[in-house]
């Protein structure tokens, strides 16, 4: 979601908008600042949180803000009350993974289902969906289709070309940052190490493929690139297998390794148990590896013929299916001009501009 927002930023920068950002401190705001936006430092710490509304009312009226553009559960129901009370016509949410894909309770679901669709259908002027699945699954949780519309996300192309020689530096490098053996063939994934990612299928799923004689054990290596809350127990399930020195977890990592990362990779797995979109998924297509990732409905749409697919959450079935990516034939240049045509910074910006720009007009 922040890489979204920074995405927009810098779009709806390029056309000459005025772009105001709202956010925690940290990292995060450095981006967006550094990207030209004007940004203010606040937190929600509630809920409903009157003193954020307040603030917020009053910020958008004296700064005679025209769209305001809400992310995720908390800041947009507290968004939409400041805009309606701010009188801010163009209220735009975005909640980017619906919660039927949420790891919470299933009456936590339903409620949250009930009062987001209540607030998108009373306040919001759109609401966005990712794909069409995800628009689907929206309508099912009681989202009217009138307040829906489908824009996906965009990734900046030119950043993952990278020349043949550059990319034989780039994997040199990565193997001995983390001490791998260059002779091996990376099974690589990126994404942070929390409980929808699915890593745990994925290490069960290693140990089982490593396990066999025909592929060899010591002619592969796991790299997980990320880190976060389950990073400590990702090591000690590694532990438990038995494969705890034919994997790596680099833990968190700074945006210009991601290319590197790529490059070093051999093939990209892709486990998640719950996605709005899949970013990872198109960037690993575009810098043309092979892909096996789970069966989630977005991510076939996202990814159509070009990744091999497992069921999701099962281990046994992605050990399988990953001997199967490695006989699949692919079209490396129609998968990575597949990514171009659907996929790129400026289409994703494009349809931004054209929905704010509508609004306006109208």
């Amino acid at each position: 979601m922040e890489q979204h927002v920074l995405d927009l930023v810098t779009q709806m920068l390029l056309r000459g908008h005025e772009v105001y950002v709202w956010c925690n401190g940290g990292i995060i705001y450095d981006w967006y600042k550094k990207a030209g936006a004007k940004v203010t430092q606040n937190t929600i710490r509630y809920d409903i949180d009157i003193t954020y509304i307040k603030e917020l009312r009053q910020f958008l009226k004296e700064n005679n803000i025209e769209v305001v553009h809400a992310h995720e559960l908390k800041a947009v129901a507290n968004t939409l009350i400041a805009g309606f009370l701010a009188g801010t016509r163009i209220r735009i949410t975005h909640q980017h993974t619906p919660f039927t894909d949420w790891r919470v309770s299933k009456s936590k679901r339903l409620i949250y289902d009930i009062f987001y669709s209540l607030a998108v259908n009373i306040l919001s002027t759109k609401e966005i969906a990712l794909t069409e699945s995800i628009k689907k699954f929206k309508m099912q949780a009681g989202i009217a289709q009138r307040k829906l519309v489908v824009i996906t996300n965009g990734i900046d192309v030119y950043k993952f070309f990278v020349a043949e020689n550059e990319r034989s530096i780039y994997r040199r490098e990565v193997c001995k940052r983390y001490r791998i053996d260059p002779s091996t063939k990376i099974i690589g994934n990126l994404s942070r190490t929390t409980k929808e990612k699915g890593h745990d299928v994925l290490i069960r799923a290693f140990a089982r493929l490593v396990d066999d004689k025909s592929l060899g054990r010591e002619n592969y290596t796991l790299m997980i690139c990320g880190g976060g809350e389950l990073e400590e127990s990702l090591w000690n399930l590694a532990g438990e297998l038995g494969v705890k020195d034919r994997i790596v977890i680099t833990g968190r990592f700074d945006d210009d390794l991601k290319v590197k990362f790529y490059s070093a990779f051999d093939y990209f797995v892709f486990p998640t148990l719950a996605e709005g979109f899949g970013i990872v998924l198109i960037e690993a297509l575009l810098c043309g590896l092979p892909v096996l990732c789970s069966d989630l409905p977005v991510l076939k749409e996202v990814g159509q013929e070009f990744p091999l697919y497992f069921k999701s959450g099962d281990y046994e079935d992605l050990a399988t299916k990953f001997v199967d990516l490695l006989e699949k034939p692919r079209d490396e240049d129609r998968q990575k001009n597949f990514v171009e045509k659907n996929y790129s910074l400026e289409n994703f910006g494009e349809n931004y501009h054209k929905l704010y720009q509508g609004f306006k007009l109208t």
